[in-house]
Parts: structure tokens; C-alpha cells; sequence
């Protein structure tokens, strides 16, 4: 295979050049301008549909975490598991608290007044608990 070595030569330079491609016109250029354009509108027209119409809500509006989505069987079963135990110390505590504070709510005096942290019977004048000397919120 022989290379061969082709000139160009300009009619109107009157010169050997470089042979390139012939550069766009106006009308080319908008052409090609407005096709982009088209393009990138209706691009984002589909993303936008997409974004408000199809995806689904299942983000916090304050965190953006991904939310878990409950039945109402499940709802109830967790509010039951939530109730206070009484069968324990702790439980036992726990609703004396909880009947100090719907007293307190109501605007009822309460009858006896309980120690938030052990539960034990405290003197309505106390400040601190007798038996194990936690401050009392009034």
C-alpha cells in the first residue's frame, strides 16, 4: 500500500492548506441551540412529573429520614406493649408517678404525694425525699 500525499489548494488564498470541515452557519447554530434546548425542557419536564406526581411521600419533612409506615393492628399492639407494667417495682412507681401528674393536671390536690425516683411516701412539706434524698419537683 502507497501513501500518497494529497495538497489542498484554495482557489481564493491562492495558497496549499490544511484541508478542515466547513464551519456552521447562523441558522445551524441556532438550529442546534434550540434542539438542546428542547431536549433539556422536555428532560426536565419528565423529572418533574416523575418528582411530584409518581414518587411516593415516605421521607420526614424535618429530618429526611426514610418514615416507617404502621397498621392500625400494629399501632395497637405497640400502645399496648407501651403500658406501664405493674407487676414490678419499677412499674409501680411508674403509675404512682403517672397518677401524681393526671392529679396535677386536673388541678387536684393530691392526696399523697410520692417520690418520683424510688416511690416512696414523702410528707407534702418535703423538698427532699427521706429515703433516698432526691430533690422533689413541686
Amino acid at each position: 500500500m502507497v501513501n500518497t500525499i494529497k495538497v489542498a489548494y484554495c482557489k481564493i488564498c491562492k495558497k496549499e492548506v490544511e484541508p478542515g470541515k466547513k464551519k456552521m452557519d447562523t441558522w445551524e447554530r441556532v438550529a442546534w441551540v434550540l434542539i438542546s434546548l428542547a431536549t433539556i425542557g422536555i428532560g426536565l419536564i419528565v423529572y418533574l412529573l416523575y418528582r411530584f406526581r409518581y414518587q411516593k411521600k415516605k421521607y420526614c419533612p424535618i429530618c429526611n429520614i426514610e418514615v416507617k409506615f404502621k397498621t392500625e393492628e400494629e399501632k395497637a399492639k405497640e400502645e399496648e406493649e407501651a403500658k406501664i407494667d405493674t407487676s414490678t417495682a419499677k412499674g409501680k412507681v411508674l403509675e404512682k408517678v403517672e397518677q401524681v401528674k393526671k392529679q396535677s393536671k386536673t388541678g387536684k390536690k393530691a392526696e399523697k404525694q410520692f417520690c418520683e425516683f424510688c416511690g416512696s411516701q414523702v410528707p407534702s412539706s418535703a423538698s427532699v425525699c427521706p429515703s433516698c434524698n432526691t430533690k422533689l419537683s413541686k
